[in-house]
């Protein structure tokens, strides 16, 4: 393996701050208000802000170091083995972090203005049933490829030749939860980036990630569409706990059953 496969870890900083200029420049375009619709150009913009800012930065990178893209952004194939704890950690994940919002929103909600992330909530609702699939394009397909080559592609990769794994897995993952810029849903990010880390790192591949990052995405737009809210009502006294076996359970398998076969 040569020094030349990675860009050095100078190159973090330019390639975050790329993004986030991207993300800030394009944002302000955003409607103004506690109304937002992600709809028409809206929904086009949201697209452009996730390939500008986290699909574009991480591949001119790779391009100026003259760097290995396969290397770099771990586009490979996957261990097929991974396929079940990845799916079924994907409802459990999604029903445990509605928990934790509610959670946190009762911390916060004196300190921080909910609007936004409100008005984000009301956005992801369809007006007609055709228009799930244009949200889980939009919030579902996009980000989960864009955000995993940025944060558990080139992010991790390149922080990964000088530190240990889970510090690189804490770091890249606190970086996600922060450039969403969303005091509200950093908790929840934190958590699947934590997530979406350890399966690129076990499984050296993306594929893994994008899916787990892809699942989580589109079921948070069709639980909002599709299922009522009576039925957390009705459940509400063992979904939590099964809901955490089966993301324990996933987690231990993903990690601890076999040996890394990468």
């Amino acid at each position: 393996m040569t020094s030349r496969e990675v860009p050095p870890v100078r190159a973090v900083l330019p390639v975050v701050g790329a993004a986030l200029a991207i993300e800030l420049i394009l944002g302000v375009l955003h409607p103004a208000g506690n109304s937002l619709s992600l709809q028409g150009w809206t929904g086009g913009l949201v697209i452009a802000i996730e390939v500008l800012a986290f699909g574009l930065p991480p591949v001119v990178a790779v391009r100026i170091w003259r760097a290995d893209w396969r290397e770099t952004l771990r586009w490979r194939l996957p261990v097929r083995r991974y396929a079940l704890p990845v799916c079924a950690a994907a409802p459990a994940l999604a029903v445990l972090l509605v928990y934790v919002q509610a959670l946190w929103m009762l911390l916060v909600s004196p300190l921080a203005p909910t609007g936004g992330s409100q008005a984000l909530s009301d956005a992801l609702v369809a007006d007609q049933p055709w228009q799930v699939l244009t949200l889980i394009l939009i919030v579902g397909v996009v980000p989960a490829i864009c955000e995993e080559v940025f944060f558990r592609g080139f992010l991790m990769q390149v922080l990964g030749r000088h530190w240990r794994p889970w510090p690189v897995i804490l770091a890249t993952a606190a970086l996600f939860a922060g450039l969403h810029l969303d005091l509200i849903g950093m908790p929840t990010y934190l958590i699947l980036g934590v997530w979406f880390g350890v399966l690129a790192l076990v499984s050296g591949s993306l594929v893994w990630p994008i899916l787990a990052h892809l699942l989580h995405n589109s079921l948070d737009v069709i639980g909002r569409n599709l299922l009522s809210t009576d039925v957390f009502e009705v459940y509400a006294g063992w979904l939590p706990g099964i809901s955490l076996a089966l993301f324990g359970w996933a987690l231990w398998d993903v990690l601890y059953k076999q040996p890394d076969t990468h």
